[in-house]
């Protein structure tokens, strides 16, 4: 059975799609994409393998053989629960590794922070309110920051009551703040004619070239799971996969040091270590990575405040070799080879 065309990964070359469907085929193994099954959320949910499970009996495909390989990171709950056989495939990997996306240049930035924060999420304007209160949110040669869709735009969303009104009133004076070569302008990503590059490239509307890795130091990344997920709801329980984006490998590719969340539960940039790359805890503490959800966003905002004051310099140093690394796992680490090694590791095939 082939790939479906525009559906699998699709950013592959067509040597290491052939390779992936090889490996798979000697394994015996088949991809839930090739079955067509179907998918409901960014990442694969408890609900999607439900259904999935119904769809197999139907079939009389016996699910050992299909392979739960999207970008789920933290798989190993769907091999304790399911027959599937699950794996993280590191399809945003390939998407970095694209020629279009360049790195930094070798050069010191004046700035030392971004944070772009693009579309709206509560997280991510709780993490702006923080930032703003320490007077980030004003100071170019601290901290750049995008975000071009408030709350406005979304009537279902309630969480912004956690909100202070001069913190809204700034941000309705401030918004749609949209990053685009090598400036900020008051518009939208559709006035700026960006409306087709987030969905076929690397490329984030608030973010389309290395000019704001250049002249930035340490990228802060919200990713899209992060999301907070309410006041009475336990996001380690509701979501238990850590779905990558590019985002999640933006600053790896610029070779620039990151603060990243990436889903809802604690220790989740093991989960990146355990790809081969090394994250900052050398240089400036991880703790926030280790807390609980409701308690993370605080972390993160106290400790972008403190590196905003360190000596950028120094933070230059301090972090290069570990992005030398990152960047040389990123891109030349076979990917295809790592995702087959790893069926092999987990199911002894």
């Amino acid at each position: 059975m082939e790939f479906s065309e525009g559906q699998y990964l699709d950013q592959l070359s067509e040597d290491n799609r052939n390779r992936l469907q090889a490996g798979l085929r000697e394994r015996g193994l088949i991809s839930w994409q090739q079955l067509n099954l179907p998918k409901e959320m960014e990442d694969i949910s408890i609900s999607d393998m439900n259904s999935w499970v119904n769809i197999c009996e139907e079939k009389g495909i016996d699910p050992k053989r299909v392979v739960v390989d999207d970008n789920n990171l933290n798989y190993k709950w769907i091999a304790k629960n399911y027959d599937f056989k699950a794996s993280y495939f590191p399809n945003e990997l390939y998407k970095v590794q694209s020629p279009l996306v360049k790195p930094c240049k070798n050069i010191i930035p004046e700035t030392n922070l971004n944070f772009m924060a693009g579309n709206y999420s509560i997280s991510r304007w709780r993490l702006l309110e923080m930032l703003w209160k320490k007077d980030l949110l004003t100071d170019n040669k601290k901290l750049f920051w995008s975000a071009y869709r408030s709350y406005d735009l979304d009537p279902i969303t309630v969480e912004q009551d956690s909100l202070s009104d001069e913190f809204k009133k700034f941000m309705s004076d401030n918004v749609p703040r949209t990053f685009c070569y090598d400036r900020f302008y008051n518009k939208y990503p559709e006035q700026l004619d960006l409306g087709s590059l987030e969905q076929r490239y690397i490329y984030d509307f608030n973010n389309l070239d290395t000019w704001i890795y250049e002249n930035s130091l340490i990228s802060i990344v919200l990713d899209t799971m992060s999301n907070w997920a309410g006041k009475n709801d336990n996001p380690a329980e509701r979501f238990k996969n850590v779905y990558t984006t590019p985002k999640t490998f933006k600053a790896i590719k610029h070779k620039r040091p990151f603060v990243l969340a990436i889903a809802k539960q604690t220790d989740e940039l093991a989960m990146l270590r355990n790809l081969g790359f090394e994250t900052f805890d050398s240089v400036w503490s991880e703790e926030y990575d280790r807390q609980s959800f409701h308690k993370r966003l605080d972390h993160i905002g106290d400790l972008c405040y403190n590196l905003s004051n360190e000596n950028i310099t120094e933070l230059y140093h301090a972090t290069s070799d570990i992005c030398e690394h990152n960047y040389n796992v990123l891109m030349n680490t076979d990917w295809i080879e790592w995702y087959l090694n790893e069926l092999d590791k987990n199911y002894d095939l």
